[in-house]
């Protein structure tokens, strides 16, 4: 980007350049070039005081500016949406999926085969991620199931992002995922960072707008036989959805150094569906994520700027445990923020202060209560009694064909973390030493904070299944059935302080057509006690002297961040089992014992986990384009991964362990065009990326066990049988050959920009994931051997290689003076081609919806008023 008052001499030797679309050349956030007051050679005069932000090239770092962002054909909207055309990252193959089109949770994302909670997300040089339990959802805990099951619901699930920030508060966003500069921490996959749009001290400006689609632009994709189902409860799809996005944005400048900008932006959906053991009752799952943000800027004078940021920024869903009576609940996620920054140029350099302070409060919240109900209604006396069933023999028509009725809720539950933040960069001027010109970047972070995991009222699981005549039973429906076993878990208060403290610095040294940057960061964790130290090398030599090629390199460690979720169930209280009551009895009167379910959480000496980075690469400037080729090899160690036993008297027992492994190398070919391409009186900018992959990994998740066998169920796979999913291979994030061909086309007259991404995914396989109460009645019962009890059958399924084309239409129509209505149109997979994501689910082999096909054809519509 050209930025204004720049001369023309200054800015070519800074190599501020557009890119037109796609990875684009860029530099190092913690190597900025410092902002000066320019003074002509001729005649002294002072120019404006202008800020640089366009430093060293880095043809292997995606930078989007606004400007892309409105261009993009994108679905929620969230920043991760943003990054479907960097090949270096690859999206869950949950994403775009037909059987949770309703959904808007941002998606998950991984680079060069790391977990997708091991990411850094950043707003305004900030970290925006959840340390309570990033990776929770992993474990299919969108199924009602498990958060009904207060055994698996310890510590409420998060997400990678603690903020769900919607793309439209943007100012910009850059891409590392190789090569990161020592400033970066708290990873071992990649860093987004985003910042936030300042104030614009120039003139009063606004915008308000809606976006939306809904179930009837959508078309839904399967295999012949397969239907989208209706709106029962029970159908894993969501075949009704209504999502809208809204925005409102003020910029009012209070004097030429001083400005506020207020911002506002709700995406929210809803999701009609029907419970058929409740009589057909009708209720609409709703989800809501909004971000409401205040920000000031002062300009001080040429050299100091203050910039003020409050935000709040909470998402939460609604939902109905299937067929339960009572049984509504909610989960919320996010929280506020609030942070100074000040900038400051000196002579020596410059260097940027920031404290903040964030809240992000994870909870679940039952309607009905905190006592859970199951009543056996085999019998007929008792199935008389009741007018709802929550587990049924097939087809509910009465309520011989029902064996459960559940009713009433786990309570809540609640997860919290409250972190300062303290931090400054340095940027010292380069200097010259002999040969060689360096620039230092130096700086330091400290992090304190407290986490706490909070259920304020026990809650109770009892099992109804004894039949009594008595009436003045306890715990009963007098004179027909009673409780005799109720699962405790008791109210706690936990809570755990985790202070991290970091130090890092590197110089960018340049001698003739050679620059390399060696660099060094330096990490301590209060809740691991350990201190870490991640060297970073980058290289760089421009074989001809002239920017045309360029060949790149580096070795790298990076070291991950907090994750405190077994830290905050090591000190809850362990279930207490009561069985064996009789009607007239209190709890109080039996002794209880330790239910077979409770698990003490254990957290032994770790590690940190880290990876080893190596990588290579080749950017060459050809005409009007940038060629890049690179490749990526990574090697994790130490990874967080879930390891139990069971003692002499049956106590399980789990602790975090550190035998997680994984490698994987990532081949991408990049092409952008440097500048748009002018034909007649359109400008035709271009941007193509391609990638093969090849990860192995030990495990799935730190919420898995690697080793030790489960009584609940084994896994099948390929004609195996395995006692725990992390002895299986990874499914998600492992499509090997993706490409994608993004092109943007303007026409300024009309004010008009057409922009057409076209991608390709190559033959893909995946695993429909059924459930068996016994494993013989599985299609792979030759693997079972003497095991007869419950499966997930993991069946292989081939999908064909598939094209799609995505269109964003943005079309700017004046209205008065500098007021206009922006209107765009997004079209996804136009071809309506079938695309494979992650197979379905199927309960008993009953269910027929288990294709796993992302979404077909999808409008989305868009209007925006803004002076």
């Amino acid at each position: 980007m050209m930025h204004k008052n720049i001369p023309l001499g200054v800015a070519v030797a800074l190599g501020v350049a557009g890119m037109g679309t796609g990875l684009a050349q860029t530099t190092d956030a913690a190597e900025t070039v410092a902002t000066e007051t320019a003074t002509t050679a001729s005649s002294g005069q002072q120019l404006d005081t202008v800020e640089v932000t366009a430093k060293a090239e880095r043809p292997d770092v995606q930078q989007i500016n606004a400007a892309d962002i409105q261009k993009m054909p994108t679905r929620n909207g969230g920043i991760t949406d943003l990054l479907r055309n960097n090949p270096n990252v690859q999206l869950s193959d949950t994403a775009d999926s037909g059987l949770t089109a309703g959904e808007i949770t941002p998606e998950r994302i991984s680079f060069h085969g790391e977990k997708f909670y091991n990411n850094r997300f950043l707003l305004d040089g900030l970290s925006n991620n959840d340390i309570l339990n990033p990776g929770g959802s992993i474990s299919d805990i969108t199924n009602s199931v498990n958060e009904a099951n207060p055994a698996a619901t310890r510590i409420v699930p998060g997400h990678p992002e603690a903020f769900h920030v919607n793309a439209e508060l943007l100012d910009e966003v850059t891409v590392y995922d190789s090569n990161v500069p020592a400033q970066y921490g708290g990873f071992t996959g990649g860093v987004v960072d985003a910042k936030l749009k300042n104030p614009d001290l120039k003139r009063a400006s606004g915008r308000m707008g809606l976006r939306t689609t809904r179930d009837s632009w959508t078309r839904f994709l399967f295999d012949e036989g397969e239907t989208i189902g209706d709106d029962n409860a029970d159908n894993p799809n969501q075949p009704s959805f209504t999502k809208k996005i809204y925005d409102i944005a003020l910029n009012q400048p209070i004097n030429e150094r001083l400005g506020l900008r207020l911002a506002y932006n709700r995406t929210e959906s809803s999701i009609p569906e029907v419970h058929p053991g409740l009589g057909h009752m009708r209720y609409t799952e709703e989800r809501l994520a909004e971000t409401l943000m205040l920000k000031g800027l002062y300009q001080h004078d040429g050299r100091n700027r203050f910039t003020a940021t409050l935000m709040a920024s909470p998402h939460s869903g609604s939902y109905w445990y299937n067929n339960t009576k009572n049984g509504e609940y909610e989960i919320e996620g996010g929280g506020w923020r609030g942070n100074l920054e000040w900038f400051s140029q000196q002579d020596w350099g410059r260097v940027t202060s920031m404290v903040s302070f964030a809240r992000n409060t994870n909870r679940i919240d039952y309607k009905g209560g905190a006592d859970m109900w199951s009543w056996n209604v085999t019998d007929d006396a008792v199935a008389s009694q009741f007018d709802w069933c929550s587990r049924p023999i097939g087809n509910v028509t009465s309520m011989k064909d029902c064996t459960w009725a559940y009713e009433g809720g786990i309570g809540e539950l609640e997860n919290q973390s409250e972190i300062w933040t303290l931090k400054q960069d340095y940027a010292l001027n380069a200097f010259q030493s002999g040969q060689a010109e360096h620039r230092i970047a130096l700086g330091w972070e400290v992090e304190l904070g407290e986490a706490s995991a909070h259920r304020p009222v026990t809650t109770n699981v009892y099992t109804a299944n004894r039949t009594t005549t008595s009436t003045d039973c306890l715990y009963c429906l007098p004179g027909v059935i009673y409780a005799p076993t109720n699962l405790v878990y008791p109210s706690h208060h936990t809570t755990v302080d985790n202070n991290h403290y970091a130090f890092y610095l590197q110089d960018r040294i340049r001698v003739g057509r050679l620059e390399f940057t060696p660099g060094l960061r330096i990490d301590h964790d209060d809740f691991l006690s350990d201190t870490t130290l991640s060297p970073r090398l980058a290289f760089n030599f421009d074989v001809y002297g002239n920017r045309q090629t360029q060949v790149f390199a580096g070795l790298n460690r990076y070291h991950a961040g907090s994750m405190l979720a077994y830290a905050l169930r090591r000190n809850m209280p362990k279930t207490l089992s009561y069985s064996g009551r009789a009607p007239g009895q209190e709890w109080s009167e039996l002794t209880p014992r330790i239910a077979n379910n409770s698990t003490n959480w254990d957290v032994l000496e770790l590690k940190t986990p880290y990876s080893d980075e190596f990588n290579m690469g080749l950017a060459q400037s050809w005409g009007n384009a940038l060629w890049t080729l690179k490749w990526v090899h990574r090697q994790s160690r130490d990874q967080f991964t879930m390891r139990e036993y069971k003692d002499a008297e049956g106590y399980s027992y789990s602790y975090m362990s550190n035998e997680g492994r994984g490698q994987a190398n990532t081949v991408t070919m990049g092409i952008s065009s440097l500048q748009a391409r002018q034909v007649g009186d359109v400008a035709i900018g271009y941007s193509f990326g391609a990638r093969y992959s090849s990860n192995k990994s030990s495990f799935n998740s730190y919420e898995e066990s690697i080793y030790e066998a489960s009584d609940l169920f084994r896994y099948l796979y390929e004609g195996q049988i395995y006692d725990h999913k992390g002895q299986i291979p990874p499914f998600d994030h492992n499509t090997p050959w993706t490409s994608f061909l993004e092109i943007s086309t303007d026409v300024p007259k009309w004010r008009l920009n057409w922009t057409h991404r076209f991608n390709y995914t190559d033959r893909y396989s995946s695993h429909v994931h059924t459930f068996f109460t016994s494993c013989q009645n599985s299609t792979q019962p030759g693997a079972c051997g003497y095991y007869t009890g419950r499966v997930y059958d993991f069946v292989k399924r081939d999908y064909k290689r598939a094209l799609t084309l995505d269109w964003r239409i943005n079309w700017q129509v004046p209205v008065h003076g500098n007021q206009y209505l922006d209107l765009t149109l997004d079209v996804l997979n136009v071809f309506n081609s079938k695309v494979g994501g992650l197979a379905g689910y199927s309960q008993n082999g009953t269910n027929s919806t288990v294709s796993g096909y992302k979404t077909g054809r999808q409008f989305w519509l868009g209007a925006a008023y803004r002076w």
